[in-house]
């Protein structure tokens, strides 16, 4: 796939979504919470599960591209430009909040605004830079082991080639398979998307305070379960953009037999 079409990917696909995110999603849920009547419906949930949804398909379509870069060798200068302009894009999305929030209410609060879209774009960071090693490592891993093959086929006089091409990779056999490395390395950093979202709500629910009757108890389960299941959801999204990648790729492999 062409350098350029990385970055765009990045571009508008993870940036695109985090503008909708703030000045669509989130402004409409701070705006249902600061009115009496909607407050009492069920739009504000509906809103959140989007957000968390829109929130978790940016962050697929970031961390699959990276993936990609990585495991088809990318130049290294390629995979740390796209690992910069999603930091800038993370960034942005946390300015964009605050300015969603200053936008309804004309004035941002130093504790609850400032400091926690600071701690959450530092989550971010760590979340990015974790997932980087996880698919480093894996994708090393794999290289590792079919360099290993080579030699070994190459020892014995077995004329067997070990292909390293995307059919390793790609079409996946089943919606998950410990044989394919890229799955692996997808599922590796579903466990670590879901995870960050428990420490986060966990941290959340310690400045809350401790929940006052068995119903506030059963619905913050209710919320950490969510958070395990919107792991799954994230390995779904990454699947499903892999199709797409894999299918552009498909499609410029035929163009170039042709040409």
């Amino acid at each position: 796939m062409k350098t350029k079409w990385l970055y765009l990917m990045m571009l508008v696909g993870g940036g695109g979504i985090f503008v909708l995110l703030s000045f669509g999603l989130t402004l409409a849920y701070l705006a249902c919470n600061n009115d009496i009547i909607l407050f009492q419906s069920a739009l504000p949930e509906l809103l959140d599960v989007l957000r968390d949804l829109s929130e978790i398909f940016a962050w697929a379509i970031a961390l699959s591209i990276l993936a990609y870069a990585i495991f088809f060798r990318t130049a290294k200068n390629i995979v740390f430009r796209l690992i910069l302009l999603l930091c800038g894009l993370l960034l942005l999305r946390r300015l964009f909040d605050l300015l969603a929030i200053l936008i309804m209410y004309q004035t941002l609060s130093l504790y609850n605004d400032l400091f926690f879209n600071i701690f959450y774009w530092i989550v971010d960071l760590l979340l990015l830079l974790i997932s980087m090693v996880l698919a480093s490592s894996t994708a090393k891993k794999y290289y590792r082991q079919c360099t290993v093959k080579n030699k070994a086929k190459t020892l014995f006089g077995n004329d067997v080639k070990v292909d390293l091409s995307t059919e390793d990779f790609y079409p996946f056999q089943t919606f998950f398979t410990k044989k394919n490395p890229l799955q692996r390395c997808l599922l590796k950093i579903s466990i670590l998307f879901s995870v960050s979202k428990v420490l986060s709500r966990l941290i959340f629910d310690l400045g809350y305070g401790a929940p006052e009757d068995v119903t506030e108890a059963l619905i913050m389960c209710l919320y950490y379960l969510s958070d395990l299941i919107f792991g799954a959801v994230f390995y779904i999204f990454c699947i499903l953009i892999f199709h797409v990648i894999f299918a552009k790729l498909k499609k410029q492999k035929n163009l170039d037999d042709v040409n």
